[in-house]
């Protein structure tokens, strides 16, 4: 059993349609927060802030993540380089969460 099926077990996930899920909840919050800011549509990019904030949420609420440093980094990072700071951290956070989204792939694709 390799690492992906180990932490599959431990989630309590058992079929395909479920990892589907996880992975369009975690995809659908930089995929709005992208258009939202490369559109120039700002209600449409704090959409996908929001979606993007509950979904790491729930990462730490679930606790498959039990401390959010790397997220954290992500946000503090781009809030000490964009004007204003809250759009550097929508921002971060909104490029974790795709960085997220990209690594759970593998187990979508081998599902």
């Amino acid at each position: 059993m390799d690492d992906i099926d180990r932490i599959m077990v431990r989630l309590g996930i058992k079929q395909t349609k479920d990892i589907e899920v996880f992975f369009a909840v975690t995809a659908i919050g930089p995929t709005l927060a992208a258009a939202g800011y490369f559109g120039g549509l700002g209600w449409l990019f704090w959409i996908g802030a929001a979606f993007c904030a509950f979904n790491l949420f729930m990462n730490v609420a679930s606790g498959a993540m039990k401390f959010p440093l790397i997220p954290g980094i992500f946000m503090f990072a781009f809030a000490m380089n964009w004007t204003p700071w809250f759009l550097g951290v929508a921002a971060g956070l909104a490029l974790y969460t795709a960085l997220e989204a990209v690594s759970e792939i593998p187990a979508l694709l081998k599902a």
